[in-house]
């Protein structure tokens, strides 16, 4: 089994990178697609929500055993996720 504190890291890297895949596919989606429709809305947040527990973990995984590259790779791409989600979620609310 597994160690907790040394999978956690994989497990931030791995949730950021898949949330990030998600806002890339997002952005490729309304590119493609001039009006979208309002159900479309919800994905950037799911994406900022997935960025935001990603980049937790990483921060967590930081101080804990095991893989500290892994961690501070899942922080050091988190960041930037965070902040790109948080721009869409926000375009998505206001409704542009």
């Amino acid at each position: 089994m597994l160690n907790g504190g040394a999978s956690s890291g994989a497990r931030a890297l791995l949730l950021t990178i898949a949330s990030g895949l998600v806002g890339g596919l997002y952005f490729s989606y309304l590119t493609a697609e001039p009006f979208p429709p309002d159900i479309v809305r919800l994905v950037p947040i799911a994406w900022f929500v997935a960025a935001v527990l990603g980049g937790a973990l990483a921060t967590r995984s930081v101080g804990g055993p095991g893989n500290k590259v892994i961690a501070w790779l899942a922080v050091a791409l988190s960041v930037p996720n965070a902040l790109f989600a948080a721009v869409f979620s926000l375009a998505a609310l206001m409704g542009d």
